[in-house]
């Protein structure tokens, strides 16, 4: 079990797909009596179950959850092939937005001021999670790095 702030996430492996899907049960069950116990509410409605590895088609999805191919957990998207496509996507969005913003202080403001808004909009973007998803392909890889240089270029001019 992983737990931060409000957010929790329980994580069962095994290489049987009998035993797995009884250790999921289990685990689930448990986090349910740990909510009713401590006064905790378990929102149903944001509740999802996503299987990883080869195996997941052949593993039954829990009663009253929802079964996801990706799902976002601390701003990274995790999909179920661990191809981290759709985070780049969400990462590249965020990357444009912080590069308009950027030209926008560029033109009104100091190289230093230009240079903290940098660092909070941009950079900030980029390295977050990068030891995660930075075993990524090469072409999602080359997708976050033409934003980078769009910025560099940018401060060229």
């Amino acid at each position: 079990m992983i737990m931060y702030a409000d957010d929790t996430v329980l994580l069962t492996a095994n290489r049987n797909t009998e035993q797995l899907e009884i250790d999921t049960y289990i685990a689930f069950n448990m986090a349910q009596e740990y909510t009713v116990k401590n006064d905790l509410v378990l929102n149903e409605g944001k509740t999802k179950q996503m299987s990883l590895g080869s195996k997941k088609a052949l593993i039954s999805d829990l009663p009253g959850l929802q079964a996801v191919d990706k799902i976002k957990h601390l701003g990274i998207t995790i999909d179920e092939n661990m191809h981290w496509k759709n985070h780049i996507d969400s990462l590249c969005l965020k990357l444009n937005s912080a590069l308009f913003a950027l030209k926008r202080t560029k033109a009104t403001s100091t190289q230093e001021a230009t240079r903290i808004a940098y660092h909070a909009l941009f950079e900030s973007h980029l390295r977050y999670g990068i030891t995660v998803w930075g075993g990524s392909s090469e072409g999602n890889l080359h997708r976050a790095l033409v934003v980078q240089k769009k910025q560099l270029e940018s401060w060229r001019n």
